[in-house]
């Protein structure tokens, strides 16, 4: 058979060999709804599905907040979590929150 995938109706921007789609890095514009379309001798037929892209997933989870940089005035408490940032996953960044903390005298 043929196979064609289509993306709200437009054929798609990821590789598809053998009928399977291939999509390495999701994006916002791979939201929508999919269908799969296989064509032969005997007929078509179709399969319809519906992506969603949760960039969340893309991210760590956040660490404790630090102990308090000073015990008066003026200190400050971080927290950390790693992000991907390449398709291959060996390239990561790291982000960092800060908060005041440690206001009184």
């Amino acid at each position: 058979p043929k196979f064609r995938w289509l993306l709200n109706g437009t054929k798609v921007r990821h590789e598809v060999e053998d009928g399977f789609m291939h999509i390495v890095d999701f994006t916002e514009e791979d939201r929508g709804s999919y269908t799969c379309v296989a064509i032969n001798e005997a007929g078509r037929t179709e399969r319809h599905l519906q992506m969603d892209v949760d960039r969340s997933a893309r991210r760590g989870t956040w660490s404790q907040w630090s102990a308090c940089s000073r015990t008066c005035r003026g200190g400050f408490q971080i927290r950390r979590r790693q992000e991907r940032c390449s398709p291959s996953e060996s390239e990561c960044i790291q982000v960092q929150e800060t908060r005041s903390c440690s206001d009184t005298i």
